[in-house]
């Protein structure tokens, strides 16, 4: 089974992306395999990752409008997905 867990605001600066983080590395850190999809213009969790030597839980980018679809495909082999606009 797969959960999706989504940070959603029209408004920037609410904490989206240190949420996201956050959630992410605690439920790696309880061994479940984590996707965090960056659908932000700025590219915020990206940036976070490459600055990292690793991290515990895979970051893609896909900040483009239609991205539902594809984020539902990929969300099928984590067993948490967490899409953050």
């Amino acid at each position: 089974m797969s959960f999706v867990i989504s940070f959603l605001n029209q408004k920037g600066g609410v904490g989206k992306s240190t949420l996201s983080i956050n959630v992410d590395a605690c439920l790696a850190l309880l061994e479940q395999k984590v996707l965090l999809i960056g659908a932000d213009k700025q590219g915020t969790a990206s940036t976070w990752a490459s600055l990292r030597d690793g991290s515990p839980f895979q970051v893609v980018s896909m900040a483009r409008e239609n991205m539902a679809g594809d984020a539902l495909k990929l969300a099928g082999d984590y067993d948490f997905t967490m899409p953050r606009r």
